[in-house]
């Protein structure tokens, strides 16, 4: 599980999404993680609940509030495309959808020996 920089509310804020917080959302939005994310399907109820679960450990454990603030960046001029992107990446960074779409994403962090080890993994499947 990795923290994604999400300052939209306040600065500093971080998104993450842990097992617990995964299931949450599973339950909730009646959809896997890597459903959610492959369909690109981040419409603005996926979006405040998945804010309102991801950024929960700030008090935004509400979707209409979370609903409230979205508007008013919207209205700021904020595309919500900014808004969905580290969403996206936070549920990726939470390793709910394996370790060859996590390095996809997070390239920097793949060593040679976790490269060698994802290889193997694959061969192992085929």
């Amino acid at each position: 599980m990795k923290k994604i920089d999400f300052e939209f509310f306040a600065p500093g804020q971080q998104i993450y999404f842990d097992v617990s917080r995964i299931m949450q959302v599973e339950n909730v939005l009646k959809k896997g993680v890597g459903e959610i994310v492959m369909e690109q399907s981040l419409n603005m109820g996926t979006l405040c609940v998945l804010l309102s679960i991801g950024l929960r450990h700030y008090g935004l454990q509400n979707p209409e509030k979370v609903a409230k603030k979205l508007q008013t960046l919207l209205d700021e001029g904020v595309e919500i495309e900014e808004i969905q992107m580290p969403v996206a990446k936070a549920l990726v960074a939470s390793g709910a959808l394996g370790k060859k779409v996590y390095y996809q994403l997070f390239p920097e962090e793949l060593t040679e020996a976790k490269a060698e080890a994802l290889e193997k993994e694959e061969n192992a499947k085929n």
